[in-house]
């Protein structure tokens, strides 16, 4: 594994543990992910993005139990639609701003909705693009995240850039 894989992996599984945990949901980082089999009346929320050396897709698979739980409240589609998109688009704002400080900046597009497909396969040998998956058990089920893309080539040094914490308010 190397080292900006390792940081990568730390990035993500940090950030998913701590966006559940914000709505009251332990997570737990499993350390050998399978590949995404979540159930497929799963939601799957999808966000692109794109920056120096980092480009790709984030895929969120999460099944309706947690989603309810996270809400809080009974689930109708469109809510459960709502509540994955937001979810995606936390996610990737928490990766984002972690990256910061590995100077590192991303742009990134809305948020889609889709069922879940089981994963479409590894990428064969010698391709650009990387399928990253990681998988957090819940009481509710497992929470699937996939990374597909080009992950820089450079090494990732953290440099504190001084970037403010999920939550904080930043004035302009």
């Amino acid at each position: 594994m190397s080292k900006n894989r390792a940081v990568l992996d730390v990035i993500v599984r940090s950030a998913t543990v701590g966006l559940f945990h914000s709505y009251g949901v332990a997570a737990g980082p499993q350390l050998t992910a399978r590949l995404a089999t979540a159930h497929e009346s799963s939601l799957c929320g999808t966000i692109r993005f794109n920056g120096t050396g980092f480009e790709g897709t984030l895929e969120l698979v999460v099944p309706d139990p947690v989603l309810a739980r996270v809400r809080n409240q009974p689930l109708t589609a469109h809510t459960s639609r709502d509540v994955i998109r937001e979810l995606t688009n936390q996610l990737m704002g928490r990766i984002k701003n972690k990256l910061l400080n590995f100077q590192v900046s991303l742009t990134l597009s809305l948020p889609s909705i889709t069922r879940h497909v089981p994963d479409r396969g590894v990428p064969t040998a010698g391709s650009p693009i990387s399928v990253l998956s990681y998988e957090f058990r819940t009481l509710e089920g497992p929470v699937f995240v996939v990374l597909r893309g080009k992950f820089g080539e450079e090494t990732l040094v953290f440099t504190s850039s001084g970037v403010g914490n999920e939550g904080d308010v930043i004035l302009f």
